[in-house]
């Protein structure tokens, strides 16, 4: 049930990072850099 209600905000992203604007999301927290 996670998926379906992140899908809106995966959607966002990918349009702000697809068309060069600015993300709406805090993205340093999503690194997979984080858990190493």
């Amino acid at each position: 049930m996670l998926a379906i209600s992140m899908s809106t905000a995966s959607e966002q992203l990918m349009a702000d990072l697809i068309t060069g604007r600015a993300p709406a999301l805090d993205l340093p927290v999503y690194r997979a850099e984080r858990f190493a």
